[in-house]
């Protein structure tokens, strides 16, 4: 029975992992945008509703719903551009990256999650944000005061 249990507990991420190789070998290596991408330097271009999902679930993101709310932020947020910087804004309240991380949530631009444009790393960010507080850090965006009360 506990063996059971087991296969079935790692069926969830041997799926991920099995979509994540499939973007990103049919991606030609570019399911961040480019391979630098993964190695932490500034994504390029936009992303698809996909690829921000798979980055999400790629960073610790629960998968589903979650997932797909989270994408639809992110374009709200940066129109699924990792290399998006809030215009117009003082250096301690612009947003960075996909899910628009900025200072005020503790997170600064080559802090603890390093570079932000990076999709990746902001992805990991913004997975540590949700864990803390729901889609409550989004909730001045159209789709993130749907989803949680402000």
């Amino acid at each position: 029975m506990a063996r059971r249990r087991r296969r079935a507990s790692l069926i969830g991420p041997a799926i991920v992992v099995v979509v994540l190789f499939l973007l990103f070998t049919h991606a030609g290596g570019k399911v961040f945008g480019s391979t630098a991408a993964l190695a932490g330097g500034t994504t390029p271009g936009s992303m698809s509703g996909q690829q921000v999902e798979a980055a999400w679930i790629a960073a610790g993101g629960p998968g589903g719903a979650v997932a797909y709310n989270m994408a639809r932020i992110a374009y709200m947020e940066s129109g699924d551009r990792p290399g998006a910087v809030q215009p117009g804004e003082p250096p301690g309240l612009t947003g960075w990256g996909l899910w628009q991380i900025t200072p005020t949530s503790g997170i600064w631009q080559g802090g603890q999650f390093g570079n932000l444009l990076n999709a990746h790393n902001n992805a990991r960010a913004a997975v540590y944000l949700f864990r803390k507080n729901g889609y409550h850090p989004w909730c001045a965006d159209p789709v993130g005061r749907t989803l949680t009360s402000c």
